[in-house]
């Protein structure tokens, strides 16, 4: 902020001193009548209350740099203040937000320097066209070049202020095409994955329902899962299940001792039951239907 407000102080200071210099140049060369010092003292002091009022009050400036030319000169042609009536009508086209109080100004300028032509005797038709040529040329012509000016940098700041809000406005396109592509590939996943779980998980109960057909959730025997044959109800051909298992034989019954009038023990291939190492075998039915024999306790 001080570095803002010390700039804006140099630059007014510049500027006043760039409008005092050309009446201080005249006056040393001659090129004006004399004056005293107080007039180009208040003449000075006049520029300086202008050169602040230019930026908030534009118009005013104006005014009063218009009203310093017509005191020096009745034509408004001054070699000394001139050059401050083209800059400040400037500054009024740039910094002036309306251009209505800008034609009723020209217009009271001119008639005031006509009123002091007509007081002034003589013929007024030369200092009048001369004024009208500096009011012209030193005033309306620079406060349109002002306005074009101030248009010009508002359409440049429309432009790019449009530029960005296109700029943002592909950038939000963008981004919701890019959400849009990851939702669609996010759903495809999910769908593939959830095919592909849901595969596994039938392919798992059907081996389930495959291994455990009762629903107990046990393996089942060998025996029980192989298809039963008419004779025993068992897929083992040994003499083991030579006989079915409800037969009334006492060697057949659940945990009583394989004698010598029993048919021969189990064979070695037998799936039902493995030889003791003692010789001695007994003989059960087991929950699934299937005979199974295993050694006896003595």
């Amino acid at each position: 902020m001080d570095r803002a407000r010390t700039a804006a102080l140099a630059g007014r200071c510049l500027l006043w001193a760039g409008l005092v210099l050309p009446g201080v140049c005249a006056g040393r060369l001659g090129l004006n009548e004399p004056r005293p010092l107080w007039q180009q003292t208040a003449g000075a002091g006049v520029l300086a209350v202008a050169t602040v009022l230019a930026r908030r009050c534009p118009l005013t400036a104006f005014a009063l740099t218009a009203a310093l030319c017509l005191a020096d000169a009745p034509a408004l042609f001054s070699l000394s203040y001139g050059p401050a009536l083209a800059v400040f009508a400037v500054l009024l086209g740039l910094r002036a937000e309306r251009t209505g109080p800008a034609a009723p100004s020209f217009a009271a300028v001119a008639a005031v320097g006509t009123v002091r032509i007509a007081l002034g005797g003589g013929d007024p038709v030369p200092p009048w066209l001369v004024m009208t040529g500096t009011l012209l040329f030193g005033g309306v012509l620079p406060w349109l070049g002002g306005r074009y000016w101030r248009q010009s940098r508002e359409l440049t700041a429309a432009g790019w202020l449009r530029a960005a809000r296109l700029e943002e406005k592909q950038r939000f396109a963008e981004e919701r095409a890019r959400l849009r592509e990851r939702a669609r590939i996010a759903q495809d996943m999910h769908d593939s994955l959830g095919h592909e779980l849901s595969l596994l998980a039938l392919r798992a109960s059907s081996r389930w329902r495959r291994t455990c057909p009762n629903g107990t959730g046990r393996r089942r025997p060998t025996c029980a899962r192989r298809p039963r044959t008419p004779r025993t109800g068992c897929t083992a051909s040994s003499a083991c299940c030579a006989r079915t298992p409800t037969s009334r034989s006492p060697s057949l019954r659940p945990g009583r001792p394989w004698d010598s009038s029993s048919p021969a023990p189990p064979s070695p291939g037998c799936r039902c039951a493995a030889r003791p190492a003692d010789g001695r075998w007994s003989r059960a039915v087991s929950p699934s239907g299937c005979c199974t024999a295993w050694p006896g306790r003595r």
